[in-house]
This record gives C-alpha cells, structure tokens and sequence, in this order.
C-alpha cells in the first residue's frame, strides 16, 4: 500500500512540476491576478440626490403594492378583487424597474421592507379613498420627478409611472362609485 501511496506521489509532483513551470523551465508560471476593473461611467450624469429619492419611491411602490394585495383580499366582489390585484401587479412592476434603475445609476441594489399598511385595520371604502388620494399625489410626484430628472435616465421612467399612478386613480374611483351602487 505504501509503495502505491509512493507512485501516486511521485506522479502527482510530475504533473505539478509540468502545470507549474514555464515553457522554457526558467521561472514557475504565475496564475492572472482577477482584474479590477473600475466602474464604467454612467451614460448621463447622476445627480447626488437621485439615489435617496429613489430609495424614497422604493418604499413607497412596495407599501402600494402591499396595500393592494391587503384591499384585493378584502374585497367581496371578483371584479373588484381583480382590479385591486392588478393595481399591486402594477405596483409591483413600478418597484422592479426602480430597484433596476437604482443599481444601473448606483452600482448597488436596494430592497424596501414590504409592510402590511394600516389600512388593513380600516373599513375597505376609508382605505380606497385613502389609496385614491395616495395615486393621485404620486401622479403629479412622479409628473414633477420626470421634469426635474428629465436630463438622465430616470426621467421617462418617472414620466411612464406618472401616467400609470393616474390610471391607477381613476381606477379606484371607478370601485368606490361601484360600491356606491
């Protein structure tokens, strides 16, 4: 067993002598050190408040689409409940291309903490009035984030998510005239 152990050995250090030397048997071969490449630069400029705004508007979408989620549950109607879960498919959306935008300008990712809104506790009716005024006041947000960050890549996004939030309004305000009915 031992001589086995020695050939074993001694073919080992064949085969690392090989891998190890050179070509020319002068020096051992030296593996490539990982290069460290620096960070390509943004095609716009970034400006230094962008980011915390973003993380801003990160928890902002993941609380509506948690909100949503929470109403569709509550709901009697199908129809409603369908419509609500739609809007927090929407919600959803906003937060992906948000956290991709943050780490395209950033480098960095960013996760918001998904809470569970007080709305829950709320009758449905208070909660949607609270959600449609919510909407509204992200539309125009979203309309002025556009023309504030018009000059980078942030600005047609905001400018997309301004017209889906006055979607989304309307379309609350169309199930509270529902439940009126």
């Amino acid at each position: 067993m031992d001589n086995e152990n020695n050939n074993e050995y001694e073919l080992f250090r064949e085969v690392w002598k090989r891998v190890t030397e050179s070509p020319d048997d002068s020096e051992p071969i030296t593996l490539p050190q990982k290069k460290t490449e620096p960070e390509p630069a943004a095609a716009v400029a970034v400006k230094p408040e962008l980011p915390r705004y973003l993380e801003e508007l990160m928890n902002d979408e993941a609380s509506d689409e948690s909100a949503y989620r929470v109403l569709a549950n509550n709901m009697n109607s199908r129809q409603a409940a369908a419509a609500l879960r739609s809007l927090s498919a929407d919600e959803a959306m906003h937060l992906r291309r948000l956290q991709a935008l943050y780490y395209l300008l950033t480098g960095d990712t960013y996760t918001p903490m998904h809470e569970y809104p007080r709305c829950r506790q709320r009758a449905t009716l208070s909660a949607l009035r609270d959600r449609y005024w919510a909407e509204s006041e992200g539309s125009r947000a979203y309309a002025e984030a556009a023309k504030t960050y018009s000059d980078t890549a942030a600005g047609p996004v905001f400018a997309s998510f301004s017209q889906d939030e006055a979607r989304h309004a309307r379309t609350i305000e169309s199930l509270i005239e529902r439940l009126f009915s």
